[in-house]
C-alpha cells in the first residue's frame, strides 16, 4: 500500500484523464520488463464509459499500489508509477475490460507485476508567465465587450447544454452546476474569465475548431490569443501543443461548440 505521503504526492498530481497500464514479466529472477502496456485516455466528447474506467483505474491505484516514483517522462509529462504485485485482485477488477484485455492475453509468460503511470505534472518550464500575459490580455479584453454580447454569454450560461455529468470536461473535478451557473452574475468580468481558465496539451485534432469565427486579440511570444463571439478565449502553441481556454458560458458548452 501507498505511504500517507506517497497518497499525498498521488492526490496532488495533474489530473488529465491519461494512464498507462504495463503487465511486466521476470527476464532474470530480479529484473522485469514490460509484456504489454495499455494507454488508456479520456476523450473530449462521449467520455463516460472512459471516465469511468479512468476513476477505477485511479482508485485501485490508490488502494493497492506500492513504491511510487518518478521513472520516465515524455515531451508533454513527468510521470509517477505504482506496482501492483496483487495480481489476482487486478485480474479480478478489470480483466473483462476490453480496453486492458491486452495486459492479460500478450502470451509472454507469467506476470509478475502491474506497472501503473500517471502523469504527476507538465513537462513544460513556461506555464505561469504564459498563463499570466494570457489572463492580462483576455483580462483587458473582457470589459470592452458590449452588454448586448455579455448577455448573451449570461443566457449560454444559465440555459445552455452543460459540460456533461457534474463534470469539467477539462479537469476532470465534479462540479455543482448551480454553483458555476451563478459565478457569471457574482464575479467581475475578469474575475470569471480568471476563474475558467483551464490549460492543457492538444494536438490541432481538438483545436482546429476553435479558430472559426476567432479574432485575434494579442500575442505572447509568436503565438496569437484569440476571442472567439461564441463564447471563449484560447491560446495554442502550435510547437509545444500548449492549450490555455477559457469559456465565457461555463459551465454551458460554447454555441455552436458541437458544428
Amino acid at each position: 500500500m501507498m505511504t500517507e505521503s506517497d497518497k499525498e504526492r498521488f492526490n496532488n498530481r495533474i489530473c488529465v484523464g491519461h494512464v498507462l497500464v504495463s503487465a511486466d514479466i521476470y527476464v532474470t529472477p530480479v529484473m522485469t520488463e514490460s509484456a504489454a502496456e495499455v494507454e488508456l485516455t479520456v476523450p473530449n466528447d462521449n467520455y463516460q464509459k472512459a471516465m469511468d474506467l479512468y476513476d477505477r483505474i485511479c482508485q485501485f491505484a490508490l488502494l493497492h499500489g506500492e513504491d511510487l516514483q518518478g521513472l520516465f517522462q515524455t515531451s508533454r509529462y513527468y510521470y509517477m508509477s505504482c506496482f501492483v504485485r496483487d495480481i489476482e485482485a487486478f485480474k479480478k477488477e478489470f480483466e473483462k475490460e476490453e480496453e486492458l484485455k491486452p495486459l492479460f492475453n500478450h502470451g509472454k509468460g507469467k506476470t509478475a507485476e502491474f506497472l501503473i503511470s500517471f502523469p504527476e505534472k507538465a513537462n513544460y518550464d513556461d506555464k505561469e508567465p504564459v498563463k499570466k500575459a494570457f489572463l492580462e490580455i483576455t483580462q483587458k479584453h473582457v470589459d470592452s465587450l458590449d452588454e448586448l454580447t455579455w448577455g448573451n454569454f449570461e443566457h449560454r450560461a444559465f440555459t445552455g447544454g452543460t459540460v456533461g455529468f457534474g463534470v469539467n470536461p477539462h479537469t476532470l473535478e465534479r462540479i455543482n452546476f448551480d454553483d458555476e451557473r451563478d459565478k457569471i452574475t457574482k464575479l467581475s468580468r475578469k474575475d470569471f474569465v480568471a476563474s475558467n481558465l483551464t490549460d492543457f496539451f492538444e494536438s490541432d485534432f481538438y483545436v482546429n475548431h476553435l479558430f472559426e469565427g476567432a479574432q485575434k486579440i494579442g500575442e505572447i511570444d509568436n503565438y496569437p490569443v484569440y476571442f472567439n463571439p461564441r463564447g471563449f478565449y484560447f491560446y495554442w502553441n502550435k510547437e509545444t501543443e500548449y492549450l490555455l481556454e477559457s469559456w465565457l458560458t461555463f459551465p454551458a458548452y460554447p454555441y455552436g461548440w458541437f458544428k
